[in-house]
């Protein structure tokens, strides 16, 4: 028998399904010009996306989900050549852990999603990070045409220009608009000791990595989302019933080689120097009482440190891995401890004793140390993305509830950041102030990645040829994905080198095939070495 939720859950689906779309003339025109058949944006996707947590075991996770989904008897198989319902993405590498689904499979109601074993995540957004941590996709010499990619980096096309010494004991990586966390997530995961014996990227033949240390940093702006970001970090990265970390005390030596810490800043201004604190040294594990008030009585931005991975694993393993719910002292304790680390993270990094090797660079300008990496999925109209369409009919329909007759009312899409110039100047302003922190919070060397889930040209080869122009250090990597790039679904971009994803809105065996996700774009940047 169904359980209440099961049938609460398909109900939603059905009357989302039913709610009429209707677009303005003006993003009807936007789509049309993009080769997007507005008519089809409702159609309900074939699959959705998933990728498997490193920390439990694959097979095991793999046959647990092909259960859920013959105890679910709704769910029809979405392709008849294949006869599971959990296929293996064929053109991203098995590295990353993607699989399809139905699309009609709630996760929401899935043990192995509960428990932390798969992730929700588009495969698309999936690329971007791929693209930044391997350079699989980095395009060769011999099958570029040099005259259009050297009129747009200015310079010979030389891979040897992004390599990273894979024997640097650290390693930094940004990821400066991160919320929700699941591409957070992914770059945390390929660390992971599975993943690690793949790591080395421009010296394949090791096979074990030789970091000490490797340190991400989450940032966002804003705190509904940063809290969304730290819920989705702390279950699948902490929390032992859903990390897979059966006996934290054991595990966390291995995972402490990666450690999390979440900001919530404006990831435009995020690491510059404003009202800088007093010296604390890193040998001082206290806090005093002149530096705590000067902390409290600095700059807002230098108490924003709102998670750290290892105190948070610390004080797991302090509570025996259960979880308690805190109270106020226990979070007033959280917060100071916090402030701690992060007075001792932008004190260590403007001392030159705090630096191990030469790997962790500095800049006046800045009162956090650069970073190898850096991921810019900047905030954009998110038109491409039918998962956030989707989801604002589904918030439209539950204003309406309470009206006489759901039935009859209509979601308006009118995504005026796109459509209205003011507005989409706006936020061509943010991007381009995103990309350049990205960029300046970049060591010589280091490779970014730019993204959006946006169709326009402004949001996306725009911004990334802005930056090329104003920026004689910053070259373009050209990228691709061979297996996929001949279909109207995966194309290079107006700005030679780049990426761009079509949502996939068709429904015939062909195109279904593909197993790709919604619209996506990818740029890959390097600093040069001075």
């Amino acid at each position: 028998m169904e359980t209440v939720e099961n049938v609460t859950t398909k109900l939603q689906q059905q009357q989302e399904q039913e709610q009429p779309l209707q677009l303005s003339k003006e993003l009807r025109e936007f789509y049309k010009n993009h080769d997007v058949d507005p008519a089809k944006i409702s159609n309900n996707p074939q699959y959705r996306y998933i990728r498997l947590n490193p920390r439990f075991h694959k097979i095991e996770t793999l046959l647990k989900l092909e259960k859920e989904m013959r105890v679910n008897g709704d769910i029809e198989k979405s392709n008849k050549k294949n006869p599971s319902n959990v296929i293996s993405v064929p053109w991203l590498e098995d590295r990353w852990g993607f699989y399809a689904i139905p699309a009609n499979f709630p996760l929401s109601i899935s043990p192995s999603f509960r428990a932390g074993r798969i992730y929700g995540m588009d495969v698309s957004s999936g690329a971007g990070v791929a693209v930044l941590l391997t350079d699989f996709h980095n395009v060769s010499i011999d099958d570029t045409d040099h005259d259009d990619y050297n009129s747009n980096n200015n310079s010979n096309n030389n891979p040897g220009d992004n390599k990273i010494d894979c024997r640097a004991k650290k390693l930094r990586i940004l990821d400066l608009c991160c919320s929700p966390g699941s591409k957070l997530l992914q770059i945390v995961d390929f660390f992971h000791p599975i993943q690690s014996s793949h790591y080395c990227l421009h010296q394949q033949r090791h096979r074990q990595h030789t970091h000490k240390s490797v340190k991400i940093v989450g940032v966002d702006i804003s705190k509904h989302r940063m809290d969304i970001c730290k819920s989705i970090v702390q279950k699948y990265l902490i929390d032992s019933e859903t990390s897979g970390q059966t006996d934290k005390g054991k595990e966390a030596s291995q995972d402490s080689l990666v450690n999390v810490q979440l900001y919530l800043e404006n990831g435009t201004t995020f690491g510059a120097i404003k009202n800088k604190p007093s010296s604390l040294h890193s040998s001082d594990r206290s806090i005093s009482t002149s530096v705590t008030a000067t902390a409290t009585s600095c700059d807002e931005d230098i108490n924003t440190l709102v998670f750290d991975s290892g105190a948070a694993i610390e004080d797991m393993v302090n509570r025996r891995g259960k979880r308690k719910r805190m109270n106020k002292s226990a979070r007033g304790r959280e917060r100071k401890r916090l402030r701690q680390i992060q007075l001792l993270e932008r004190d260590g990094s403007t001392s030159k004793d705090a630096n191990e090797d030469d790997n962790v660079e500095q800049n006046s300008n800045f009162n956090m140390g650069l970073f190898d990496y850096v991921m810019v999925d900047a905030e954009c109209s998110t038109d491409g993305s039918f998962r956030h369409l989707k989801e604002r009919i589904k918030e439209s329909l539950y204003s309406n509830r309470n009206k006489n007759d759901v039935r009859q009312q209509h979601h308006r899409e009118d995504n005026l950041r796109l459509t209205d110039s003011s507005k989409l100047e706006e936020l061509v302003h943010l991007q381009r102030k995103l990309i350049a922190s990205g960029f300046r919070l970049l060591k010589d060397g280091g490779t970014m990645s730019y993204c959006t889930c946006s169709l326009s040209e402004d949001q996306n080869e725009k911004i990334v040829q802005w930056l090329l122009q104003t920026n004689i250090d910053a070259k373009l990597i050209p990228i691709h994905f061979p297996s996929i790039q001949r279909t109207k679904f995966a194309t290079e971009g107006s700005l030679k080198g780049t990426i761009r994803f079509y949502p996939n809105l068709e429904q015939d065996a062909s195109s279904s095939e593909l197993l790709l996700g919604d619209g996506f774009f990818v740029a890959k940047i390097i600093k040069r070495i001075k």
